[in-house]
């Protein structure tokens, strides 16, 4: 910039309401503080099993009475919730591969939290 000449800055005008709720939505979560994997992390995974057509997982999604066999490819929690992979490590420790607005949560039977997948080595 030239000498003698200064800066004008303008003041950022706040986002109307409907805007920051739209801009919300498309983050981490909506106002109210809920996660863009919140279905998927609180599935209950019970048990894995091999069969000779597949791999298949019980399942318990949140506001289902009872568990379920799933198989990969499958959806669940009102459409939301896909099974992209049952999987075991190398160490034999089965994992479901759920996935939730394109985001993956990784949950191993009996747990209640997601895990690292970095932490297994994988097989298929």
């Amino acid at each position: 910039m030239p000498s003698g000449r200064t800066a004008k800055t303008r003041k950022a005008s706040p986002l109307p309401p409907e805007a920051r709720s739209a801009v919300t939505a498309l983050g981490t979560g909506s106002a109210a503080g809920t996660s863009r994997t919140e279905i998927a992390e609180a599935v209950k995974v019970s048990g894995v099993m091999e069969l000779g057509s597949g791999k298949k997982a019980i399942v318990q999604v949140p506001e289902e009475k009872t568990h379920r066999y799933v198989e990969a490819g499958e959806w669940r929690g009102q459409g939301k919730v896909h099974v992209k992979r049952i999987e075991f490590s190398d160490g034999g420790v089965p994992v479901v591969i759920l996935s939730e607005n394109d985001r993956e949560v990784v949950k191993m039977v009996g747990s209640s939290s997601k895990t690292i997948p970095g932490s297994f080595g994988w097989t298929n």
